[in-house]
C-alpha cells in the first residue's frame, strides 16, 4: 500500500489528534467560532457517522488493534511494508518488542527533523529531507528513514531557502508554546520577586515573550546555528500521541 496522501482532518476525527500528521485539531463544525470545545459531538467522518464514544465501544477486538496500528502507520507517514519491517525487526530484539518499535519509529531522520521544531509535520520534514537540505555528521542525507544514532550531529544546509523555512517552523512552535502555557507558569508565584543585574528587588514579572519551545529531552538545539544533537535514544514516553504500541505488535502477530 503506498502512502496516504488524501484529507487528513478525516483520519483524525476518527484516529484522534496525530501532531505528525497534521497540526490541525478536532473541531466539530458545531464548535467553531468558540472558546471552548468539549469535543463530545465530534463523530467519525462520513454520512452516517456515530459520535467517538459509541463507535469505539462497538469496537471488536481486531477492530481496536487495527486502530492502533493505523495511528502507529499515518502519524509516522509510513508504507504498510515499512511499518512489516520495522514490527519484525522490534521482534528480533532481546528487549521489549512495543518499546523497541517505537523506538525505531522516533529516531527516523524525519522524525527526529519534525521533533526539533524544524518542520510543522512529519510530512513537511521528510520533503525537507529529500531535497538534501539536512546533514547528519556533516554529510549530506537524503533518505527520511535514516536511522539517527547517538551523539549524530544534524544541521540544515546553508541556504537562504531551508534557513528560512526551519526559523518560521521554530516561530510558529514558539507561538503554540504561548498559547498552551497557563500564566502562572509565565509570571511564576505573586509573591516571588526578581532582582535586577544591580541587585535590587523588583516586582517585574517575565514576559512570555521569552517563552521559547523546547525540543525532546533526548535531542538538543541550537537554535542560533540551526544544529541539533542526539543525546541519547528515544523511549516510548517521548511519544507525541497516545498510542498502545501492545495492541499494534498483537496485531502482527494475528495475521
Amino acid at each position: 500500500m503506498s502512502r496516504y496522501r488524501g484529507p487528513r482532518r478525516r483520519l483524525i476525527r476518527k484516529l484522534d489528534n496525530l501532531p505528525g500528521l497534521t497540526n490541525k485539531r478536532i473541531v466539530h463544525p458545531k464548535f467553531q467560532g468558540r472558546k471552548k470545545n468539549s469535543g463530545e459531538d465530534v463523530k467519525t467522518p462520513g454520512q452516517h457517522g456515530k459520535p467517538i464514544k459509541v463507535f469505539v465501544k462497538r469496537l471488536s477486538a481486531y477492530g481496536l488493534r487495527l486502530i492502533e496500528k493505523q495511528k502507529v502507520r499515518f502519524n509516522y507517514h509510513l508504507t504498510e511494508n515499512q511499518l512489516v519491517r520495522y514490527v519484525n525487526q522490534a521482534k528480533r530484539s532481546n528487549k521489549g518488542t512495543g518499546d523497541v518499535l517505537l523506538n525505531l519509529l522516533e529516531m527516523r531522520l524525519d522524525n527526529i527533523i519534525y521533533r526539533l521544531g524544524m518542520a510543522p509535520t512529519i510530512v513537511a520534514a521528510r520533503q525537507l529531507v529529500t531535497h538534501g537540505h539536512v546533514l547528519v555528521n556533516q554529510k549530506k542525507v537524503n533518505i527520511p528513514s535514516y536511522s539517527c544514532k547517538t551523539k549524530d550531529a544534524i544541521s540544515i544546509r546553508k541556504a537562504s531557502g531551508p534557513q528560512r523555512l526551519v526559523k518560521n517552523s521554530l516561530k510558529a512552535k514558539d507561538q503554540a508554546s504561548k498559547k498552551k502555557t497557563p500564566v502562572s507558569k509565565i509570571a511564576g508565584s505573586k509573591k516571588k520577586r526578581w532582582q535586577s543585574k544591580s541587585g535590587s528587588k523588583i516586582n517585574q514579572r517575565p514576559e512570555s515573550s521569552k517563552i521559547k519551545w523546547r525540543p525532546p529531552r533526548h535531542l538538543d538545539l541550537n537554535r542560533k546555528n540551526l544544529t541539533a544533537i542526539v543525546k541519547r535514544s528515544a523511549s516510548a514516553k517521548t511519544v507525541p500521541f497516545e498510542i498502545n504500541e501492545l495492541l499494534v505488535v498483537e496485531f502482527y502477530s494475528q495475521n
